[in-house]
């Protein structure tokens, strides 16, 4: 079964720039909160595409609306709903992250209920690139690993730290090894490349630095790729519209309780 979703990467790290969020000595540590923590101060509702292209050349787009804030709990969430195509709208993902744990919840088009999964999966989402693990690494939701800098770097001429994640625990992750470029003045991620449970590298997610727009207070990335290297498929996710402040409202329904 083809999970929903999301592929939104949608990664809203936006933030504020480094130097504001990292006191005394950079460290891996220091530089991998800054990129996990970085979100805008109010909930934001952001209306995507996603554009998947097979090792063939066709494409498959899909439309989506993506609620990221607070529910009315204090509860963390990240809510996808696609809207596009017919036969899949309503078809959403709910990320609700609570006390430190992150739940995973889905419904397919024509199903009321939101169903829990398990835990994090390495499956496609809506037939895209991304997965609800690569959702919730995009959105900060994801459990923290051991970090090591590395050498530092740049992406398109923006400086850029470099430290790679092993997950503390293996089956916290379908990803043994995630090596990230994190933008030395924004904290956003430009690229990250990840490694499967055979230390190969099966996935990179790119960031164009010249469609990194500041909303705001805030920097958010509205251009993101998506490549699986053993498949030969690429999803690309456009942010078409944000919105935040007093036009988003709460999520409609409650999150369901932590079993």
């Amino acid at each position: 079964m083809v999970l929903p979703g999301l592929a939104l990467v949608l990664a809203v790290l936006s933030s504020w720039p480094l130097a504001l969020s990292i006191r005394g000595r950079v460290n891996a540590e220091k530089i991998a909160l800054c990129a996990r923590d970085n979100r805008p101060p109010e909930n934001t509702l952001q209306t995507v595409e996603l554009t998947s292209t097979d090792r063939l050349g066709n494409e498959l787009v899909r439309r989506a609306t993506v609620y990221r804030g607070n529910a009315p709990d204090g509860v963390r969430a990240l809510y996808v709903q696609l809207i596009y195509p017919s036969d899949l709208s309503g078809s959403r993902l709910l990320l609700a992250e609570r006390n430190g744990l992150t739940q995973i919840f889905l419904a397919v088009a024509g199903t009321p209920d939101l169903k829990r999964l398990n835990a994090p999966s390495g499956s496609r989402l809506f037939d895209t690139d991304f997965s609800s693990e690569d959702l919730a690494r995009l959105y900060g939701m994801n459990k923290p690993g051991r970090s090591t800098r590395l050498k530092d770097g740049q992406r398109e001429g923006r400086p850029t730290y470099v430290i790679q994640t092993r997950p503390y625990n293996k089956e916290d992750s379908s990803y043994a090894l995630v090596v990230s470029h994190v933008d030395k003045e924004t904290c956003i991620v430009l690229r990250a490349e990840l490694y499967d449970r055979l230390d190969q590298l099966r996935k990179v997610l790119t960031v164009p630095p010249d469609h990194v727009k500041q909303v705001g207070s805030v920097w958010i990335a509205h251009d993101f790729t998506m490549q699986d290297l053993l498949d030969q498929t690429q999803t690309r996710f456009i942010v078409e519209r944000v919105e935040s402040g007093d036009r988003v409202r709460d999520l409609p329904f409650p999150i369901p309780a932590p079993k």
